[in-house]
Parts: structure tokens; sequence; C-alpha cells
């Protein structure tokens, strides 16, 4: 079976959205194959953030990779990249996924997304 650890992490691409926004992509990748990617905000502003934050954006994984960590691995590679990573409007799938995390984890609260 498939698990999160024989997974790698390349990044795909960015884009700056502005001058206080930049956007990536980091795929997670199984025997050379695509099955994943998280979307990240990187955000920056002297006023509202003059720290930085990162924030997802979105998190797709193939369907066939589902329920084998992708998710999480991803997550967890952002993490370690960018030390906190907030990830705060969710559909009901990925609150489910969120609330694992921190059940698991004891760490941050998140808000699912309004419907």
């Amino acid at each position: 079976m498939a698990t999160a650890h024989d997974l790698t992490f390349e990044d795909v691409g960015g884009d700056a959205v502005d001058r206080y926004q930049y956007d990536e992509v980091i795929a997670a990748k199984r025997d050379g194959k695509r099955v994943g990617a998280i979307a990240l905000a990187h955000f920056k502003h002297p006023v509202y953030a003059p720290e930085g934050r990162v924030s997802v954006q979105h998190i797709e994984v193939l369907p066939a990779a589902r329920r084998t960590g992708v998710a999480t691995a991803l997550f967890r590679e952002a993490e370690r990249r960018y030390g906190k990573v907030k990830h705060t409007n969710q559909t009901d799938e990925g609150a489910a996924w969120v609330r694992s995390l921190t059940r698991r984890s004891g760490r941050t609260r998140y808000r699912r997304h309004p419907a």
C-alpha cells in the first residue's frame, strides 16, 4: 500500500499577483507521477502583515491517491518550508481533513468555509 513516505516534492511554479502577494504551487509525486498539489499564497504587507504569512489556497489529490496521506504530506511540507501555514476556509471535505490534523496534533484550530 502506498504511503506518504514514498512521496517526493517539487516546485511547479508561481506567480506574483501584486507587490504584496506571490502564489506558489508544490506538487507531490509518487513513482515519478504527480499525485497531488498544494497552492500557497505568500502575503506580506507593511501594515496588514509586516511579518508575512503563508496561506493555503487549494489542495488537490488525484482520486486514486486519496486517503494515503498525500494532502497531509503536502501541508507538512509547506509547514517545513515556511513555519506556520494558515488554512482557514475549507469545503466540507477539507474541513474534515483539517479536523483530523487537529485531532492528531492538537495544533491550530481552523474555521470552516461558509456554505
